[in-house]
């Protein structure tokens, strides 16, 4: 049984393609648009360590081991201050 034309089958696949780099491109500006949101709420905190802490770990990227030697605090107090500042960054967020 013979096949549609090759021509036919090339155009569906870019159609195809096309709605799906559309989605990708569309997507990847939502999460650019939330990072720049959330980096906002981050550089808005009140206090400035809580927000650095925040700042490295999560938008930088950075291990517990970097964050603790650039704020020079021990694990369990940078550990202990991420906690207070997440509890702090949500309180913030939901108003």
């Amino acid at each position: 049984m013979p096949h549609g034309s090759k021509q036919s089958d090339l155009s569906d696949y870019m159609v195809k393609l096309d709605v799906v780099f559309t989605k990708i491109i569309r997507t990847r500006d939502e999460c650019i648009k939330r990072k720049l949101e959330i980096e906002n709420c981050i550089a808005d905190m009140v206090d400035g360590l809580e927000s650095a802490i925040l700042h490295k770990r999560y938008i930088e990227l950075k291990t517990w081991e970097q964050i603790c030697v650039e704020i020079n605090y021990s694990w369990r107090q940078t550990h202990y201050l991420h906690s207070k500042a997440l509890s702090n960054f949500k309180t913030k967020s939901l108003h």
